[in-house]
């Protein structure tokens, strides 16, 4: 980079690297860049960062039908209702890459601010609001047949997590119920006439 007559910095290419057609090797049309590249993609490849483990970790938990609730704003801690066997899943991940899983008995807390039962209140509450926000932005003319199938199926699976957690949640249970029927009824609008139809799939779901 350079500053010209101005204040500004100006760029100058030097230089354009891709990625193969086999999705791992990288390419550069500058000959001494290149051979930098495999040095470079070794280490990138290599590298786990925290976010790298955070979203592997979230997809293994997802698979297995449970959710990874944060109770801290910074990450790093989560809860997982206790006796799903997700737990040993990631704990094995975690030791098979160099690192730790560390669990903690904990109180559910019902009523107070920093409390699990809140955690799990807000996270559905959260993905819940996701949907209603997808469905709302449904174009009701033209909705593929498959984004119907996912937006059913996803209101199928948040109704069937809000009852799992209905024994954690106990008195916040209701809001959850409350912001799911609305994802619903949004979603069932948007489909028009085939609403009675979607509503018995989902409810088959």
């Amino acid at each position: 980079e350079h500053i010209g007559g101005s204040t500004d910095l100006t760029y100058t290419k030097e230089a354009s690297v891709s990625l193969a057609s086999d999705g791992v090797t990288l390419q550069c049309d500058d000959p001494a860049l290149a051979l930098m590249l495999p040095t470079t993609s070794s280490e990138v490849y290599n590298t786990r960062t925290a976010s790298d483990v955070t979203r592997i970790v979230q997809a293994v938990v997802a698979s297995a039908g449970s959710d990874l609730i944060p109770v801290r704003e910074q990450g790093g801690a989560y809860f997982i209702p206790s006796g799903h066997t997700v737990i040993a899943q990631v704990s094995a991940l975690l030791e098979g890459i160099g690192g730790e899983l560390s669990t903690f008995a904990c109180t559910i807390g019902h009523g107070t601010d920093a409390s699990v039962a809140n955690c799990i209140t807000d996270y559905m509450l959260k993905q819940i609001a996701d949907l209603q926000q997808s469905c709302e932005e449904l174009n009701e003319k033209g909705i593929r047949a498959d984004v119907k199938s996912r937006r059913l199926s996803r209101v199928a699976e948040l109704r069937e997590r809000v009852g799992a957690y209905a024994s954690l949640v106990t008195t916040q249970g209701s809001k959850l119920t409350e912001a799911i029927n609305i994802a619903e009824a949004t979603l069932l609008a948007k489909l028009g006439p085939e609403r009675e139809d979607a509503a018995e799939v989902a409810d088959a779901a």
